[in-house]
């Protein structure tokens, strides 16, 4: 028996759904969300595609925002609009090595809550460049989660990943183990129509036997596993799906992937 969501492939919406209007509320409220101020501090807090107008105590600035993210940790934003008021860039807590630039000038102030403050005179078209390295990195559960006790997921930037069982041969999902000093290859795949970033990594799997249980000591293989973003999850036909991982502390084999 496979483990599998309630719902393991997308089902047409019901006439009764909630999901359609709380969607449109949440895309009515995404500008609350992107930016906050106050009489003269702008908070960026989210990094999409968006032209916005904030009123600050000496006028209005209109910022211009351009990024890939999430599947790019760059994002520029320019100015428009002069005065003299504070910038705080939120820096996320994954990400490690981030900076800001302001016109091609690195800025060295170190991040304070979250933020890297920039107080100055700005002027209309200046640029802030962010740059978030989008590592990717395993993450663990507090032990008292007791189903993710012992495993580990994998994380790329803010993006979760999974694996189907549908891109990784029908081997049991639950069984495969990955190293924490694994490494990841990166390349763009389309799902449904849309091109997403999938990860490719070498882990380790029990070779399968017919006993239903065994004093052996399991022989391993090497397996090539293959992640997608958890939200790009069953749209592909019914498939085993698991975001949660065995972590391998013991695996001595030579890795063979890519």
């Amino acid at each position: 028996m496979r483990e599998r969501l309630a719902i393991p492939e997308r089902v047409k919406v019901f006439t009764c759904s909630c999901c359609p209007p709380n969607l449109i509320r949440f895309v009515g409220s995404v500008a609350e969300y992107m930016y906050s101020a106050d009489e003269d501090t702008i908070y960026t807090q989210c990094y999409m595609d968006a032209d916005t107008e904030i009123a600050l105590k000496d006028g209005i600035i209109r910022l211009q925002q351009r990024t890939g993210y999430p599947y790019s940790g760059d994002v520029e934003l320019t100015i428009f609009g002069e005065g003299h008021f504070r910038l705080a860039v939120r820096m996320p807590s994954w990400c490690s090595g981030g900076f800001v630039q302001v016109n091609g000038e690195q800025v060295h102030n170190s991040p304070a809550d979250g933020y890297v403050m920039i107080e100055r005179k700005w002027s209309s078209g200046d640029v802030v460049e962010i740059h978030l390295p989008l590592e990717t990195r395993l993450i663990s559960a507090n032990p008292r989660v007791s189903e993710a006790c012992g495993r580990v997921a994998v994380v790329r930037g803010p993006l979760v990943y999974c694996a189907e069982g549908i891109d990784n041969g029908g081997r049991p999902l639950k069984d495969i183990r990955i190293a924490r000093t694994a490494k990841f290859w990166v390349s763009d795949e389309t799902i449904d129509g849309i091109t997403v970033p999938v990860l490719v990594t070498d882990a380790v799997c029990r070779k399968p036997g017919d006993e239903l249980y065994s004093c052996q000591e399991p022989e391993f293989e090497h397996v090539e596993l293959k992640l997608i973003p958890y939200f790009a999850r069953a749209n592909r036909g019914i498939s085993e799906m698991t975001t949660w991982f065995l972590e391998d502390n013991v695996n001595t084999l030579p890795l063979h992937c890519r």
